[in-house]
């Protein structure tokens, strides 16, 4: 130990006189508070468990008493309508079942009833007796749904529209479809109902009909009908109970009173944190950040409030929803009290008798640690020479120094052992990476070798293809002459993916050279080189100016080749096609786009989409090789960032990529 560390620590002797110092004085102070922490605290935990458990259960009861009338209500509707069968085109069969259901119970407010041959029949509730039939999908309609309005049961007006409206496509009636059995009812996620945009949540049901197809009963259930449940539930006078979800969108709003309509309807589905209620956003961000526990107490602040909060997980098949219990913290006040000045006294007579015996302990018990922290430091030095034993009055401090012994022969083994492992592991690694470079050269000759051997018959076939056009063309049918066009076009496909796999396979070893790169400058001379090769088409092209990143400049072109090739060839069917290039800067990175209004693809297929020789078309709609977005996935991976793309069908796609630290 240097002398400057004499002067920074102290000597065990007083270390222990103060340690029986401190035992004391504490003693005597958790025995002045153990009455509160033991007791009271306890209790009262026990009574804030119970206010919110009460709040839990109530809104859990009043809840399933929505959730599980609909239910019901949907197994037996769907029995009567498996008995006695039902005509899609029958609206008033529909209305004469549904109608005292949607009347009897304010928070449904409409019933659906589709097949998976898009016929679907919609009966919605507008009040005071006024209601809406939609019938889609009916023979002859060429897409459009016929809408009724009635008054009781007379019809007030008729109407068709093309609303593109396909039952299928709805998120309850794919929902149905996935369940386990008939018995099963599936809970949408909560959406904006499409007829009327209301905040709301559907159940569904699904039943195979004698004629094969398959049946969908469904009832959508308001948001806002939700709220006035949850107003009426609370933790005493001053609690308040609202329904969220997992990303703290508000469901349930916990009080109605003196809010308008307009409010709530603006109010639900959207972010607790915009909602204008400080202690919903308060509570579900103390939730977050407390890792989204459920049946736990949590305290945040509201302001300089203290308010006390819980989530409760309510679960329906199909989404997932949180009851959360909220109350100010002064509803329950904790009660301060002790007797530290009987401890104090207790404490004093204790004090000087501790005092003396640490001074007799501490001499005693210094010298052997001091011995045995010399010998640890030989040990740390690794020097593992033999030391002398240590033998005391204490128990403790012979079995330290045997476990010292002890701890000594075994890191004297250990350090050999490691040595000659270290040696071994050297070789095999010598060994794996002369095996690596091996693979990796014949891995290239083999590339050039299947190069060759493929090019060769593929250009023997395309060359005595085109002898035998040229030389018999005029002896040959149209038949004949096709089938000759189709061998010329399919090797010349060939020659395109053999191309293609060997600019694949050469990524890999093509060696990062990172400049600073003008983007914007490269996608320009790539839209040039497209616009060259198709003059006659009108593309609006917009590229974000001053894009630069640092990067290969050669493979990045390819990235971007591919990606606003990819936008110009899938866009031309478009009547007025549009491309852009830009960049979004996301958190810690910067994130560029290629965008275009074209053809899009079904997003339930993005896994595949970069991955060798998958394609979202057919050839006979866009030509392809399925490599491109392969090559590009490879190039940006290797700068350390990543790739993705979002779509939807007839209205384009958006593909993103990031270049990590380059």
């Amino acid at each position: 130990m240097h002398p400057e560390d004499n002067q920074r620590v102290g000597s065990i002797s007083r270390s222990l006189v103060w340690r029986q110092v401190v035992i004391i004085v504490s003693t005597v102070c958790v025995f002045a508070v153990g009455f509160h922490y033991l007791l009271v605290r306890p209790a009262l935990s026990e009574l804030i468990e119970k206010h919110f458990q009460a709040s839990s259960d109530a809104a859990r009861d009043k809840l399933w008493c929505v959730f599980g009338y609909v239910e019901e209500a949907l197994r037996v509707n769907r029995e009567r309508m498996r008995v006695g069968g039902f005509d899609f085109g029958d609206y008033r069969q529909f209305n004469t079942r549904f109608a005292p259901l949607l009347r009897q119970n304010a928070w449904i407010s409409s019933a659906l009833y589709a097949d998976d041959e898009g016929r679907e029949l919609l009966l919605l509730e507008r009040g005071n007796d006024a209601w809406t039939n939609r019938l889609s999908g009916l023979p002859g309609a060429n897409g459009r749904s016929r809408y009724l309005d009635l008054q009781g049961t007379e019809v007030t007006r008729e109407e068709w529209r093309d609303i593109g409206y396909d039952p299928r496509q709805r998120p309850w009636y794919a929902g149905a479809l996935k369940l386990k059995n008939e018995r099963e009812v599936h809970w949408t996620h909560p959406y904006a109902f499409f007829t009327t945009r209301e905040p709301g949540i559907t159940a569904s049901l699904r039943w195979q009909a004698e004629d094969g197809h398959v049946r969908v009963l469904a009832i959508d259930v308001l948001l806002r009908d939700l709220s006035a449940i949850t107003a009426e539930i609370g933790i005493d006078t001053n609690g308040k109970v609202a329904v969220m979800t997992d990303d703290g969108r508000l469901l349930a709003a916990p009080e109605l009173q003196g809010t308008r309509t307009e409010d709530l309807h603006t109010a639900l589905m959207q972010p607790v944190a915009v909602n204008g209620q400080p202690y919903l956003a308060a509570s579900y961000a103390a939730w977050k950040r407390s890792g989204s526990p459920e049946d736990r107490i949590l305290s945040y602040l509201v302001g300089e409030e203290k308010w006390l909060a819980r989530f409760d997980g309510y679960k329906l098949n199909g989404t997932h929803l949180w009851i959360t219990s909220m109350i100010p913290a002064d509803k329950f006040s904790i009660l301060h009290g002790g007797a530290l000045s009987a401890l104090g006294g207790l404490g004093l007579l204790v004090l000087a008798g501790g005092i003396t015996m640490a001074l007799s302990l501490s001499r005693r018990f210094s010298q052997p640690l001091e011995f045995l922290a010399a010998v640890s430091k030989r040990i740390g030095r690794l020097e593992f020479e033999n030391g002398a034993t240590v033998k005391t009055r204490w128990l403790e401090v012979n079995r330290l120094a045997a476990a010292q012994s002890q701890m000594r022969s075994l890191l004297k083994g250990a350090t050999q052992r490691l040595e000659g492992t270290n040696e071994e592991l050297e070789k095999r690694v010598a060994v794996r990476t002369q095996e690596l470079e091996m693979a990796n050269r014949e891995l290239q000759s083999f590339s050039y070798s299947v190069s060759h051997d493929l090019r060769a018959p593929l250009r023997a076939i395309n060359g005595y293809s085109t002898l035998l056009e040229e030389d018999w063309g005029d002896r040959l049918d149209e038949e004949a002459r096709s089938h000759l066009a189709r061998i010329r076009t399919a090797s010349e496909k060939m020659g395109e993916l053999i191309d293609g796999m060997l600019e694949l396979a050469q990524l890999a070893r093509k060696e990062l050279d990172p400049v600073k790169v003008d983007l914007s400058e490269m996608a320009r001379e790539v839209v040039e080189e497209l616009r060259g090769a198709s003059p006659d088409r009108q593309v609006r092209v917009d590229i974000e100016p001053d894009l630069t990143a640092l990067a290969d400049a050669t493979l990045l072109r390819n990235v971007l080749s591919n990606l606003l090739g990819n936008a110009w060839k899938y866009s031309e069917k478009t009547p007025a096609p549009e491309i852009a290039f830009g960049k979004v800067q996301q958190q810690d990175e910067a994130a560029y786009f290629v965008r275009d209004n074209g053809a899009g693809f079904d997003m339930q297929y993005a896994g595949k989409l970069f991955q060798p020789f998958q394609r979202m078309h057919r050839d006979s709609e866009f030509a392809g090789t399925g490599l491109g977005l392969a090559s590009a996935r490879r190039i940006v991976e290797r700068h350390g960032g990543r790739i993705w793309a979002e779509a939807e069908i007839g209205k384009g796609a958006t593909f993103w990529f990031t270049l990590g630290s380059y």
